[in-house]
């Protein structure tokens, strides 16, 4: 059975958050990392062209890095690039992601010793824009009965139906949900 296109989003996620982002923002830290000099790899913009903030991480963890940024905001490739021409920088979302990128380096950098804590997804979830307030329904504050007296006005009003009070009977719980049947008490 192939895989839903979210479920395949969700998985690029998952393994770009927990192997190729720390490596980013590590490399980004120093960046002619040893791992990168020792793996032979060269540095990302050595190999592609008009790399500006992710300077200094492998070259082959670049496109994962896109791809973890696209899972992140629900996007294509050609919602910053200029298709075939990565390099350009004619739309502007390319723009706002640089920014955003250099705001959550520093936010890691300056807050979680330079731990990688905050990524895209963490605010974007997967939509375009992030929604920066959740939507409370007016509902959410509605008065509501106490579930006691809900139940209770609940009970009376099958009594009622059933005629319980005018013969003389009165209803009690008994184990589980079944209801038993007791004459009024006397005393």
């Amino acid at each position: 059975m192939p895989m839903r296109p979210a479920t395949v989003k969700l998985c690029t996620a998952l393994l770009a958050c927990g192997v190729l982002v720390p490596s980013i923002c590590s490399a980004r830290a120093s960046p002619k990392s040893p791992a990168a000099v020792q793996s032979g790899s060269v540095p990302a913009e050595q190999k592609f062209k008009n790399i500006q903030v992710l300077k200094g991480i492998p070259s082959e963890q670049l496109v994962p890095a896109m791809q973890f940024i696209t899972a992140s905001l629900g996007v294509e490739c050609a919602f910053c690039h200029v298709e075939n021409h990565f390099d350009q920088d004619d739309k502007k979302p390319k723009q706002i992601a640089r920014k955003m990128m250099q705001m959550m380096m520093s936010i890691n950098q300056n807050n979680f010793e330079g731990q990688r804590e905050v990524t895209c997804n963490t605010c974007h979830r997967g939509a375009r824009i992030p929604v920066g307030i959740p939507s409370i329904s007016e509902e959410a504050f509605a008065v509501r009965p106490p579930v006691a007296e809900d139940a209770i006005s609940s009970f009376r009003c099958i009594e009622r139906a059933i005629g319980a009070n005018d013969r003389g009977t009165q209803f009690s719980s008994g184990r589980g949900t079944r209801c038993r049947r007791f004459p009024p008490r006397t005393n």
